[in-house]
């Protein structure tokens, strides 16, 4: 923002800012009429929805990507296509397309179930081992067999370890709001 903020008959001034690290949430700013205007600045509010199950992480399988395939694909595409175009919004999108072909050929895309971040393998033995407890009571019809105290030293660590990250993620980001807000989240 750049207009005056301070009028008089004679001068005009900038005393007022806003100031931001994220100018791509600010829709509009500006200046308010009178002898000492207030600024204003309108910013975009993004309300998520709740989350609905589990948290899918998309990414592309690298496990049998060969470099020299991918390299020998791209050179058999019939790249004159994209000078038969004019405009180059549709000479990039055909670019991008047939790019694209090649690419998810030899690293397709995967879905997964995104775990969460604190979760180790021993946790993740604990936590199976505890479930398995758990379908053998329902299974015999009541709490017989059940052994109690695993079930609570798994609760426990889990507890335990999941605090242990928070902490840590919480001094390493102690000065960078922005990465503390996204470990909360």
């Amino acid at each position: 923002m750049s207009e005056p903020t301070g009028i008089t008959d004679k001068t005009s001034f900038l005393i007022d800012v806003i100031f931001t690290n994220s100018p791509d949430r600010i829709v509009c700013s500006g200046v308010g009429i009178s002898d000492h205007s207030l600024v204003y600045a309108h910013r975009k509010v993004c309300f998520k929805q709740p989350n609905r199950g589990h948290t899918m992480v998309i990414y592309r399988k690298l496990k049998n990507f060969s470099s020299i395939n991918l390299r020998y694909d791209i050179s058999l595409q019939d790249w004159d296509k994209i000078e038969q175009h004019d405009n180059p919004n549709v000479m990039w999108a055909v670019w991008k397309v047939m790019f694209l072909y090649c690419v998810d050929k030899h690293a397709p895309m995967r879905t997964k179930r995104a775990r969460a971040p604190w979760i180790n393998l021993v946790l993740k033995k604990l936590m199976h081992e505890k479930d398995v407890l758990k379908l053998k009571a329902f299974r015999s019809i009541g709490l017989i067999g059940l052994n109690f105290r695993s079930i609570e030293i798994v609760n426990n660590q889990i507890k335990v370890v999941k605090q242990a990250f928070y902490n840590k993620a919480f001094q390493e980001n102690e000065s960078n709001i922005r990465n503390t807000w996204r470990v909360m989240n």
